[in-house]
């Protein structure tokens, strides 16, 4: 639901490949993270839903950088407003992560 909705038509290939390599929980996760980057990159660049995978190379270092800094913030707010969870930045590192991993998928494939 959360690819279809929110991310580019382009992404649902990335999850189909990954399918059977990650588990679904993973999976879910790397969603809800490229959820917030396509969110950031649409409130600073482009129209996320008329985005291809050649506007992918647009992204500049500093787009990245910025979003990273975003990412991290968001990753705070949200740790504190919810005191119950432990405060760890495991979704701020899978953020590192992920996003790297996607744009390598599609520009390898």
């Amino acid at each position: 639901m959360i690819v279809k909705e929110n991310l580019p038509g382009f992404a649902s290939r990335y999850f189909s490949y990954n399918m059977d390599l990650k588990t679904p929980r993973t999976l879910y996760g790397y969603a809800l993270d490229l959820k917030l980057f396509f969110e950031y990159l649409e409130q600073v660049s482009c129209k996320v839903d008329k985005m291809t995978i050649k506007d992918l190379e647009t992204i500049t270092p500093d787009i990245i950088e910025n979003y990273l800094e975003f990412s991290y913030i968001v990753t705070l707010v949200h740790q504190l407003l919810t005191p119950l969870v432990s405060m760890t930045f495991y979704p701020f590192k899978r953020n590192i992560f992920a996003n790297p991993l996607y744009n390598i998928y599609y520009f390898t494939s």
